[in-house]
Formats: C-alpha cells, structure tokens, sequence
C-alpha cells in the first residue's frame, strides 16, 4: 500500500488512529455553539444599532469513511456569521486517507443586503489515487485502471437577486489537472484519451437560482432549483474547449412537525471536448450513494434521489433514501442500456442551530454498498 509523506501527520500508527477516533468522539459530543456579538458603539443612538451580528461557530478534529477514500482524518471548521435563513459562513477541513489520498477545501458563502447578493466559492487542491473504468454505462470491474490525479480546484459564484426568491449571476471555474502513476497497457497509457496529460480548464458563464427554503442547512420547506451554462475556451486560456449545463431541483416537504421528505433531480452534460477528469460521473457521497464514484463516467449524467428524513435523539437524526440515474454518451441514448439503483440508511449529528451536521449513511447497490461518514447532508 502506498504511503503519502503527509500520513506520517495524520495516520502514524494504529495506536495513533485508535486515539485520533477517541479524540474525535469526545469533542463531537463536546461541540461548542458561540454567540457573540462586536463591542457597543458609544457614539450610536440606540445600543441595539451598534450590536454586531452573532456568529457561531464549529471546529474538531475527523475521522470518515467512504469507499473511494477507505479510512481517513483530518480536521474541519467552519464560522457562521449572522441569523436567520441566510447566515454567511466559512468552512474548510484538511485530510488524509489510507489511500494516499490528501485534500485541502475551503467553501465561503456569503450574503450581503439581507440576503440580496450571495457570493461563493469551493475552493480545493488535492493529491488523489483514483480508479478509471472508462467511459459509458456498460463498462466492467475488469476495465479499472488505477491512476492518481493531482489538481487544483477554485470555483467561483457571484449571484444578485433580482426578485422575490430568484437570483442571477455568473459562474467561473479555474483548474489544473497533472495526471501521473498510471497502468501501463491501459486506456491511460496512451494519447487518445482527452485529459491523459493533464489538463487546464478555464471557464465562464451564466447561472439562475431559485432559493426559496427556509434554511441553508438542514431545510424542512421549500425549493432549491439552479441552473448554469459554464463555457471552457483556448482564448481564456483553457486547453480543452467544451461547455457544460447542470440543473439542479431539490424540494423539502415537511411531514409532521419534524419529518422531511427531501427530493432531487440532478442533471450534468458537456459538449465539446473535456477531459475524463471533469466529465459527469456517477457515484460518489453525494448523488447515487452505493457506488464509486466515478465509477461511471460519460459526456451526460442524470439522477434522481428521495431521502425521509426523522428526529431520533437530541442531536441525533435518521434517514432513509433511495436513488436511480445513468450516464451515457449522447442525450438521446439516456437509459438506452438500463438505469442504475442504489438504496439505503443513515444516522445524522447536529453540529450548531445552524443546521450543519455530520452523517453516516450505509448504501447498498448492484455494486455491492458502501459505507460514508463524512461531514454535511448530500443536498
């Protein structure tokens, strides 16, 4: 098993994870919620004026599982600025698997004039061994061919709204793949596949976004719908010329006083020419939860998913869910060779009042199932 230099931080020993786990279960039992507000302005009218916004807050040290990664820690933070529907935030985390796999992500989200202006950001370098299994939806466990992917990652939105739940905006999207260590003999090992040395992408275009949920995290009501045309171009720089579309439709509905049924629809195609590193892929923590991610790929992706939502506990939560998508080579051959399926269970931490919680989700699949612990609901 290879070994990164940076598992010598994080993953020294078994002792060392036993410890690591310890340590995370207490202070996830632990985690703080601040209020805090700035200093009173002498010279204001009314002391309430002057009152900053309250923040909160979140920090601990992570232990997570999911089939691409095996085992892996780090730790992750976030701060939380301001009340109600549209808190601003910052949260970021850094890691390390078993795998050799280490990632560093930083995600800002901020809103200004209550809420009118939403600017954010994902931004992300990593070192990844990665399996590729080639293209289409009728490829085989007998096609994998391991490779890793170094990249760097910085996406960027900036949205307006301009009536009552809508927002419009533009997107931008830098990044830079390095390809190394792969399977001699394989599709990788030769010059026909896009992105086999490497690639860098730039790109810009238009969004819509309909938000209409009660809450970012953890929403009980409401819709979520975006939509974005994104074009890559050698003009701007990029070494690939392709465009990509996403639609995104989420609906919360509640049921009782506590239960949610979540539900969305998730779609993803590129025109052009794009590297396999950026094309739409099936699996993954967060759309069809059972299957690698990646572990289906092609030029067009589509899914969708369902998960009922329950209180347990205190922090604690519970959710079931189910979902079936398909990637395929061309529109008009969506589903041509049959829909992929995958279903299961999951536990839910509440991390702050904000809504932010941890999960541990078990899927099950054609493919066998997968076990996730990480940070955040899928949608």
């Amino acid at each position: 098993m290879k070994t990164h230099p940076l598992l010598a931080f994080f993953l020294p020993t078994a002792c060392g994870w036993t410890a690591w786990t310890v340590l995370s279960i207490s202070l996830l039992l632990l985690v703080p919620t601040v209020q805090a507000q700035s200093p009173v302005d002498s010279s204001a009218e009314e002391s309430s004026a002057a009152d900053g916004p309250a923040t909160s807050w979140y920090a601990f040290p992570t232990l997570y599982y999911t089939p691409e990664t095996s085992l892996g820690g780090g730790a992750a933070g976030g701060v939380f600025i301001g009340e109600g529907e549209r808190p601003s935030s910052i949260q970021g985390d850094l890691s390390a698997t078993l795998n050799g796999q280490y990632a560093i992500n930083l995600r800002p989200e901020l809103f200004r004039r209550d809420g009118r202006q939403r600017l954010f950001a994902d931004l992300g370098f990593s070192e990844y061994p990665d399996v590729f299994y080639g293209l289409g939806p009728a490829t085989t466990d007998a096609m994998a061919e391991d490779f890793t992917d170094r990249y760097a990652d910085a996406i960027v939105q900036a949205e307006q709204q301009v009536a009552s739940g809508w927002r419009i905006g533009l997107r931008a999207r830098v990044r830079w793949d390095a390809i190394a260590e792969v399977e001699s003999g394989g599709l990788l090992d030769g010059p026909g596949l896009p992105g086999r040395d490497g690639a860098t992408i730039v790109g810009l275009g238009p969004v819509v976004t309909r938000d209409t949920r009660d809450r970012l995290f953890y929403p009980r009501r409401g819709q979520f719908a975006t939509a974005y045309v994104v074009g890559h171009a050698g003009r701007w720089g990029s070494t690939f010329d392709f465009t990509r579309v996403v639609f995104d439709a989420r609906q919360y509905v509640p049921i009782g006083r506590r239960h949610v049924l979540a539900v969305q629809a998730y779609g993803e195609a590129v025109s052009g020419t794009a590297p396999f590193t950026v094309l739409p892929r099936l699996g993954g923590p967060l759309r069809m939860r059972g299957y690698l991610e990646g572990r289906f790929r092609d030029d067009v992706f589509a899914t969708v998913q369902g998960e009922w939502r329950f209180p347990l506990l205190g922090r604690f939560a519970g959710a079931l869910f189910a979902s079936t998508g398909a990637v395929a080579g061309r529109l008009d051959r969506f589903g041509s060779e049959g829909l992929e399926g995958a279903g299961g269970a999951g536990l839910r931490f509440r991390l702050n009042e904000e809504g932010v919680h941890l999960r541990l989700d078990y899927a099950f699949s054609r493919e066998g199932g997968g076990l996730y612990i990480t940070a955040m609901d899928p949608f």
